[in-house]
């Protein structure tokens, strides 16, 4: 498991911190195909190569870090249903975590308070920066299906 983590401009002037958890996966004994010398279609049977992407989105006065025990879990999960996978097709050969903490929240700080108005955490502010978070991953995997996991401890309006 890879953990990395990096403060990123995503718009001039907004600075949020973004994190990514890599797992990977051993593929169980029983789908794992030796060279043989001889076939009969001329081709090996190969694992098809299935990396999943989550993008986790927390709620307001949060932090990307309550999520690393549903992670885990998560983890565990696919561990399980690659063990129990009966063919070569399902097995799950990684998992990228995405995370990022919103503007003001975890480690995602505010220098100077003095340069943020109540509008900087509006709905479309926000809208905004998970849209550019996604695209950002969408062009770096760009065969990629993303799932998004939201939580939020409610809210005060």
């Amino acid at each position: 498991m890879t953990d990395t983590s990096a403060m990123t401009e995503i718009r001039p002037g907004r600075e949020i911190m973004q994190r990514m958890i890599v797992k990977k996966f051993a593929t169980p004994l029983k789908h794992q195909k030796l060279p043989t010398s001889s076939s009969s279609s001329g081709e090996e049977e190969m694992t098809i190569k299935n990396e999943l992407d989550f993008l986790f989105v927390h709620g307001s006065c949060a932090y990307s870090s309550q999520f690393n025990l549903l992670i885990d879990e998560i983890g565990k999960a696919i561990e399980v249903k690659n063990s129990n996978n009966n063919s070569n097709k399902g097995i799950i050969t990684a998992a990228r975590f995405h995370l990022f903490d919103s503007l003001g929240c975890g480690k995602s700080r505010i220098e100077n308070e003095g340069d943020i108005a109540w509008e900087d955490f509006s709905e479309p502010q926000l809208q905004q920066d998970l849209e550019t978070v996604s695209y950002s991953i969408f062009d770096k995997y760009p065969s990629s299906s993303i799932y998004i996991v939201g939580h939020s401890y409610g809210t005060s309006q």
